[in-house]
This record gives structure tokens, sequence and C-alpha cells, in this order.
């Protein structure tokens, strides 16, 4: 039985939508592309401990550049 559920992923998507930098200078960027990953490691997480986990709804509630991981 997974430990998370949906609640979980639109809480944390929800969290790190609010905290994605509007990439206007290479710092900005460079916080950006930590967010990505931050968010790359959730979905993984959520991912291992619930086969029904949509990755792609994941990278885009959370405004993520990279919807591109669907079906992982």
């Amino acid at each position: 039985m997974p430990k998370f559920a949906k609640r979980h992923y639109e809480a944390v998507a929800r969290l790190l939508a609010a905290h994605r930098p509007a990439v206007d200078d290479n710092e900005a960027m460079i916080l950006s592309q930590k967010v990505d990953a931050i968010i790359e490691d959730f979905a993984a997480m959520f991912a291992d401990d619930n086969p029904r986990f949509n990755r792609s709804t994941f990278f885009k509630a959370c405004d993520c550049a990279d919807y591109s991981k669907e079906g992982e």
C-alpha cells in the first residue's frame, strides 16, 4: 500500500511551483535547474511508492520545464 496519496502529490507540487523563480538571469536559471532536480527527485520517490503515480501530471503541476518524462 502506498505511503503517499494524491493529496500529498498536490501539496508538494503547489509548494515547489510556488518556489520556482522567474527565469530572467543566469542566477535564476541556475536556481530553476536546482528546483527541477528536486522535482525530479520527488517524482522518482512518488513513482517508487505508487506505480499509478503520473509523473507528467506532477511535472505540469510543479510548473517544471521538462514534461517529457511522461510514462517513466
